[in-house]
């Protein structure tokens, strides 16, 4: 998918909008992980950011965190990665590292991760347009 990406400054305000992919009741997003392509659902109830391990190759692990699934738990690795989003980048952003295997049988759809809600808090505003298949991130 062309993914094009919008910063739209108005009144002082930024917004970022990003195209998803919209599969059922799944809202994908197409992003970056340390500068690899990902496909990362949207996870409002996650509060952590979870990508499988192929991005956190070369990284140093900074703990171990148990992460509660449906499944019941999971231990993951934390490491300081780099998430873009369209043309915004976080450096350094604390992650979780999880096999996406469970994730991805459950859900029945191909991802890498999880987009959590520690990346979206850092906006003032994230609406999702259904119609336009949007992600709106507000600054």
């Amino acid at each position: 998918m062309l993914a094009v990406v919008l910063l739209v400054s108005l009144a002082g305000a930024q917004t970022l909008i990003i195209p998803v992919d919209i599969d059922g009741e799944r809202i994908l997003v197409n992003i970056r992980v340390n500068d690899k392509a990902a496909r990362l659902l949207l996870d409002t109830g996650a509060g952590m950011t979870l990508v499988g391990p192929k991005f956190a190759k070369g990284t140093i692990e900074l703990q171990r965190v148990n992460i509660e699934q449906q499944a019941g738990m999971s231990e993951a690795s934390v490491r300081r990665l780099s998430i873009t989003l369209g043309e915004m980048t976080f450096k350094n952003h604390v992650v979780g590292v999880l096999d996406m295997a469970d994730v991805n049988s459950r859900t029945g759809a191909k991802i890498d991760g999880l987009l959590g809600e520690d990346i979206l808090r850092r906006f003032r505003s994230v609406r999702i347009s259904f119609k336009d298949k949007t992600l709106e991130l507000e600054r």
